[in-house]
C-alpha cells in the first residue's frame, strides 16, 4: 500500500524513524530524543501534503519523454544513495514531485537535524534543472540555504559557479543536486 508523506511541518525523531523503510537504525534513543543519521531510501509514495511545488505553473501533466526521464532517475535514485542520510520520497500522482530529507552528518553543526527540500522537475526537465526548496522554518542555517528555502548551488543554476562542470546539463541527474545539498549541511 502506498503512503503519504509528511507535509511542512518541523521534522521530529517520530518522523525519522517513519522515512527508515527497514524500521532499523535512522534514529537514537535515550535522554532528549533527537535524530540521527537515517538509513537512506528510495521509495514511491501516493501523495504529498504540503509539497512547495504542488501549484507551480512548471508542473503539469508531464510529456512521455520527462515521464521516461522520471523513471530513469527514480531508478538512479533506488540503487545509488549513499547507506547513511538520505531519504527520497517521489509521488506516483504527480511524477514531477520529490522530497528528500538529509540528516546531518556527524562532527557537523548540523548533526542531528534532519533537513527536508522539496523537489520538482519542471516541464523541460533535463534541459532546465529541477526547482528546490528548503524547508527553512524562517532559519539561515548556511550561507547557501537561506531562511526563505532558496538554495543557493550552481548545479542549480542559482549560483555562478566557477568550473563548466558545476553547472547543469541535461547529463544531470536529481541524485547530483541531492549530493551536492548534502555537502551543504
Amino acid at each position: 500500500a502506498e503512503k503519504e508523506a509528511e507535509g511542512p511541518e518541523a521534522p521530529t525523531v517520530e518522523k525519522a524513524k517513519a522515512l527508515s523503510s527497514s524500521g532499523q537504525g535512522g534514529y537514537v534513543e535515550g535522554g532528549d530524543e533527537m535524530v540521527d543519521m537515517i538509513e537512506s531510501s528510495f521509495e514511491v509514495v501516493e501523495g504529498f501534503t504540503g509539497h512547495i511545488f504542488m501549484h507551480d505553473p512548471s508542473c503539469g501533466a508531464p510529456g512521455r519523454s520527462l515521464a521516461k526521464r522520471v523513471r530513469q532517475e527514480w531508478k538512479t535514485l533506488s540503487t545509488s544513495l549513499p547507506k547513511y542520510g538520505i531519504a527520497v520520497r517521489a509521488c506516483s500522482e504527480n511524477l514531477q514531485l520529490i522530497k528528500a530529507f538529509i540528516s546531518g552528518p556527524r562532527f557537523t553543526p548540523y548533526y542531528r537535524g534532519l533537513y527536508a527540500f522539496d523537489i520538482l522537475l519542471p516541464n523541460d526537465y533535463p534541459a532546465a534543472p529541477p526547482k528546490v526548496r528548503f524547508h527553512a522554518y524562517k532559519m539561515r542555517i548556511n550561507p547557501n540555504l537561506y531562511d526563505d528555502g532558496y538554495v543557493c548551488l550552481s548545479l542549480l543554476g542559482t549560483w555562478t559557479g566557477h568550473k563548466q562542470c558545476e553547472k547543469w546539463s541535461e547529463n544531470s541527474n536529481v541524485l547530483q543536486v541531492i549530493l551536492s545539498i548534502q555537502s551543504l549541511v
